[in-house]
């Protein structure tokens, strides 16, 4: 079940589940009290609204957000013509991209090393542009190895705006 595959991914990380601090929905159920009781660990729930018990998640989404905001606002002040609060969704994706890959903590370490453990890689300042920047996308033609491009004088890019980083094309929309 989920549970099991949840704790198998933390026992890969080295990491030992030994509480757990839920809503009461699923959690509250027979079954995953029974799996907790049988496995040694701590069940408690939150009230109703108290989602100021969590300080550590509540501040994250709140500099997922602060940061989010001005990704958005910064690419509206420069092209109000073409960005709006339809990014929105895209802007907290970059956001989340950026502290995940940007935020080094005293030790040099991201969140994306202390995650994977992969603290040897090195951060890919190049894949970073500034979100909502314009940029020419090639021709998708010209991208296929060998097909034959555009006409001689038909464009052979057209302009996009960069929306944040993906690992399997450029990103723009």
């Amino acid at each position: 079940d989920a549970n099991d595959a949840f704790e198998h991914d933390c026992e890969v990380q080295d990491v030992n589940v030994k509480h757990y601090h839920a809503d009461n929905g699923q959690f509250a159920e027979t079954i995953f009290q029974r799996d907790c009781r049988n496995k040694g660990q701590k069940l408690t729930f939150c009230g109703v609204g108290a989602h100021h018990r969590n300080g550590v998640a509540e501040n994250s989404i709140k500099q997922l957000t602060l940061c989010a905001r001005t990704l958005l606002l910064h690419a509206q002040c420069h092209w109000p013509e073409y960005i709006t609060t339809m990014f929105w969704p895209l802007a907290l994706l970059a956001a989340a991209d950026r502290m995940n890959h940007l935020h080094v903590d005293a030790d040099g370490v991201t969140a994306e090393m202390k995650i994977s453990r992969a603290c040897g890689q090195t951060t890919r300042l190049k894949n970073f542009h500034t979100f909502g920047c314009t940029g020419y996308i090639l021709d998708h033609c010209l991208q296929l190895a060998g097909g034959a491009g555009p006409p001689k004088w038909d464009p052979r890019a057209r302009l996009g705006i960069y929306v944040g980083h993906s690992p399997s094309h450029a990103g723009s929309c």
